[in-house]
């Protein structure tokens, strides 16, 4: 009896080779592609930090007219004296037992605009107020901000 399926054969070394460059061809091609759109991607980010850091130089100016505490609330009043608009702000409570840092991004301060923004805060760990820091952040892109750390201010409380 003759045994049949044996005399399979495989596929031969020069389409096999064939195929193999090929595939390593195709990768190549996607990482390039990959890596060229990462590049102009982080050149774009990095180009827009830049500009807004430019911006907080010279287009950013703000003043603290008002500030109170009223129970475990603070209520501080900016107003912005420039012509950019001011996206964020970082907000540190110095106390007397130890100092809390707030952001606020929620409520943008408009050119020439005076806001007043109210945050929670814990009294009770902060002890009495004694001193509010804020620095103004501008946004890049989304969820992207930029400390404007030259034009930080500080308020003492009486």
């Amino acid at each position: 009896m003759k045994k049949r399926g044996i005399n399979k054969r495989g596929i031969s070394p020069l389409i096999a080779t064939v195929l193999l460059v090929a595939f390593v061809v195709a990768l190549a091609i996607i990482a390039f592609l990959w890596a060229k759109h990462f590049v102009s991607e982080q050149a774009v980010k990095r180009g827009a930090v830049s500009q807004q850091t430019l911006n907080c130089a010279t287009d950013v100016e703000i003043k603290i007219t008002n500030a109170y505490v009223s129970e475990d609330k603070i209520y501080i009043t900016i107003e912005n004296l420039k012509s950019n608009t001011v996206d964020g702000f970082v907000i540190r409570i110095i106390g007397a037992n130890s100092v809390e840092p707030i952001e606020i991004y929620q409520q943008p301060l408009k050119p020439l605009e005076v806001g007043v923004f109210v945050s929670e805060f814990h009294e009770d760990v902060t002890g009495s107020v004694k001193e509010i820091e804020i620095i103004p952040r501008l946004r890049v892109a989304k969820g992207i901000y930029v400390p404007c750390v030259d034009k930080k201010i500080v308020y003492e409380m009486i």
